[in-house]
């Protein structure tokens, strides 16, 4: 029962490192290193709960709750960035930083999708290479 309820907070886990990728302004860094840097941690943790969450959900159920998790976050981050546009220093057009936010967010959602797949296809080749025996 107990091991249940943690495996709900994994698509909470991922939301909210997917929205805290909002806040990751490129103009911070002065080294596009380290800006990399930043970005590839953030997507492994990512891949890693995608993993995770294919171990606790399935490929079936775990898909559609990271495909729902990637509209929810894309979704309260438009809201956000519009309502708080003057924090996020937006000098293009709303719509512009709309797209550049949700494809953030659809990126980041993407790695979670990935670390499933991964997951996916080692858990099929371990069962393929025991029928062959």
């Amino acid at each position: 029962m107990v091991r249940k309820k943690i495996h709900y907070l994994l698509p909470i886990l991922i939301a909210i490192l997917i929205f805290i990728s909002n806040f990751l302004n490129t103009q911070l860094f002065g080294s596009e290193i380290v800006n990399f840097a930043v970005w590839f941690i953030l997507s492994l943790f990512i891949f890693a709960a995608g993993w995770i969450n294919n171990l606790a959900f399935s490929w079936g159920k775990g898909g559609k709750v990271i495909v729902a998790v990637i509209v929810a976050t894309s979704i309260i981050s438009v809201m956000f960035i519009s309502f708080f546009s003057d924090y996020f220093h937006t000098e293009n057009l709303l719509f512009e930083n709309l797209i550049l936010y949700s494809s953030r967010n659809i990126l980041l959602g993407t790695m979670a999708i990935f670390g499933m797949s991964v997951c996916e296809l080692l858990i099929v080749q371990r069962e393929n290479e025991s029928l062959k025996k």
